[in-house]
């Protein structure tokens, strides 16, 4: 099946408007942040963005959203410390769906009034180490807004397009809110396909925490199955905010409680003995670390 298009794609090209200007802090007579209303928030190690919108009623204009960044030093500026500024972006949507950061890039998703969905992406800059007071306004695209509803095992093919289009916070969510087609990713995983372990790798940072959990499991099930693989994930030094030995190799069971103590001892021990005898130098560390955690496990579970 093909995955079902809410809405058409509308073509509009993506056209930069000038810098913004920060607004004055709070407590400035020109200022009205205290009058905002929090939206959506996302942040990196060093990096945090939120977005507000400015009630009718407020100070500020009828209608309109203000983005703030809280960002850390930059060299050639070193040692703790972050400024934060904030710049009203206008009036770009009517609802606002998703904020992410990527790099010193912020795209925002949301609705406006004359189109389905729209994409708009902000730039912030550093002068001496210090967040600049400008904001590169990149420009707004028109987007379509894509749906699993009515495709109940979607391949990875098309869930990787999704992830491009969209990216893979939209589609992460569009999955889990449609069960059928979140469970036939889940049971991807579960089986050890290379496919569905790469695609659980692009997926496990923009889940939220119950999804994460169960593409845990997922990815702990994989180890009898295709431990090599598995463990290549866990070994990977780039996935920051994805899969960990400490939560892949323990096993939680509040997100089946269905299963016996009996029955978990059982998956632990059948995992334990196929990383007993693998014979892959590439992931010995790494499993060698994953039975330390399943044998620790399996000493907790009650007899």
């Amino acid at each position: 099946m093909k995955l079902v298009a809410l809405v058409g794609a509308i073509a509009a090209a993506s056209v930069a408007r000038a810098d913004i200007s920060a607004i004055p802090v709070q407590g400035h007579s020109l200022s009205y942040l205290y009058h905002l209303g929090e939206i959506h928030q996302t942040s990196t190690s060093s990096d945090r963005v939120r977005l507000f919108a400015v009630p009718p009623d407020s100070n500020g204009p009828e209608l309109t959203y203000v983005l703030e960044i809280s960002s850390d030093w930059r060299p050639p500026k070193y040692g703790k410390g972050g400024l934060t500024r904030s710049w009203n972006i206008g009036e770009l949507f009517s609802r606002v769906n998703n904020v992410s950061l990527s790099g010193e890039t912020v795209t925002v998703e949301g609705s406006s009034y004359t189109e389905s969905t729209r994409l708009c992406a902000f730039t912030f800059h550093f002068e001496d180490g210090l967040l600049a007071e400008t904001l590169e306004d990149r420009g707004c695209e028109a987007r379509a807004i894509q749906s699993f509803a009515g495709d109940d095992a979607p391949s990875v093919a098309q869930i990787m397009e999704a992830i491009r289009t969209h990216g893979a916070d939209r589609t992460g969510t569009s999955l889990s809110d449609h069960y059928p087609a979140w469970a036939s990713v889940i049971q991807g995983v579960w089986s050890g396909d290379p496919e569905y372990l790469t695609l659980a790798a692009t997926l496990r940072s923009s889940l939220d925490r119950f999804e994460a959990m169960q593409l845990d499991n997922a990815l702990f099930m994989a180890l009898a199955r295709n431990p090599v693989s598995a463990l290549k994930l866990l070994a990977d030094p780039r996935a920051t905010d994805g899969f960990y030995v400490q939560t892949v190799c323990a096993l939680d069971p509040s997100v089946n409680d269905s299963l016996t103590s009996t029955a978990w001892r059982a998956l632990l021990e059948e995992r334990i003995e196929v990383l007993s005898d693998l014979g892959d130098e590439q992931v010995d560390a790494v499993s060698r670390a994953c039975r330390f955690n399943l044998e620790r496990a399996l000493n907790f579970l009650p007899e």
